[in-house]
């Protein structure tokens, strides 16, 4: 009789638990409140809980809601972009491997139609979809680079505004703030025609 009655209450514990289970909810934290920085317009999207199935990326460019997004493991770009949005009526898709699959910490740049002419777009690889060129780029797309906030996308701006077109990727280095260490971990997502 012990038996059974034990048998039961293990039977009631795993429906109980069972419906109390409950899908993740997306929260979406974004910032709608005017701002003269560039990236206070970024979103956030974060799935409770997170698991080892998950996979954080960053999406920027011409979409209607650039920020970072938590995804599945194994989900490809036109996922990525159908989170977010999709895409502006300015956005330039022809240079994106649509169906490239993402891993974690990858970032997406969406180009736009003006920019995508300044841009050199990369074969296949992810990491890089288009060289971001220093002479022309606008305060969001550099601002995309990796150690470049608002500050120092202005100071290149002002830099080239003052002295004229950079002739190497090494002469960024020649605007205040940025050493060696920021440049090493950029000089391959830049151009300079």
């Amino acid at each position: 009789m012990k038996l059974n009655i034990s048998f039961f209450l293990l039977i009631l514990c795993a429906l109980l638990s069972g419906c109390a289970y409950s899908s993740p909810e997306t929260v979406r934290y974004e910032d709608t409140s005017f701002s003269s920085d560039p990236l206070s317009s970024l979103s956030f999207d974060e799935t409770v809980p997170e698991t080892d199935d998950t996979i954080y990326v960053s999406v920027m460019g011409e979409v209607v809601s650039p920020g970072v997004y938590i995804l599945p493991e194994n989900s490809r770009v036109f996922e990525l972009i159908n989170e977010a949005g999709g895409t502006t009526k300015d956005a330039d898709l022809t240079g994106i491997n649509m169906v490239l699959k993402l891993t974690d910490g990858m970032q997406l740049y969406v180009p736009g139609i003006s920019s995508s002419e300044n841009s050199v777009q990369a074969g296949s690889s992810f990491n890089t979809p288009a060289l971001i060129n220093i002479n022309t780029a606008t305060l969001e797309e550099l601002s995309t680079l990796t150690g470049i906030g608002a500050t120092r996308a202005k100071a290149i701006i002002d830099y080239r505004e003052k002295n004229g077109p950079f002739n190497t990727k090494e002469d960024l280095m020649l605007v205040n703030g940025i050493k060696q260490g920021i440049y090493d971990g950029l000089k391959d997502e830049i151009c300079t025609q």
